[in-house]
């Protein structure tokens, strides 16, 4: 992507990239999942929640769970993990 990018600005496409640090993929505790979802449909309608497809993003929130051990030190920390959006599911799929 560096190098596209050089490449679109005319620069010369000599891009070194260096890996300074990595974050661990986000996998949520399926059973905190459900209890946040059965949550936020009680508080806000079946309508308003849906599902959110898995992704190839990541982020630091791992590193707040047990993952993250290594760090605070509290191993089994489960974690939930959602995409908050201000268009509706049928607003969505129309578009």
């Amino acid at each position: 992507m560096a190098r596209a990018e050089a490449a679109a600005d005319a620069l010369p496409p000599q891009v070194t990239v260096t890996l300074l640090s990595r974050s661990g993929v986000t996998l949520p505790d399926p059973h905190v999942t459900a209890a946040v979802r059965t949550a936020h449909r009680a508080q806000f309608g079946a309508a308003c929640v849906t599902g959110w497809p898995g992704s190839p993003a990541t982020e630091d929130f791992p590193l707040l769970t047990g993952s993250g051990a290594h760090l605070h030190g509290r191993p089994g920390i489960r974690g939930a993990y959602w995409m908050l959006g201000a268009t509706g599911p049928a607003q969505w799929a129309a578009a």
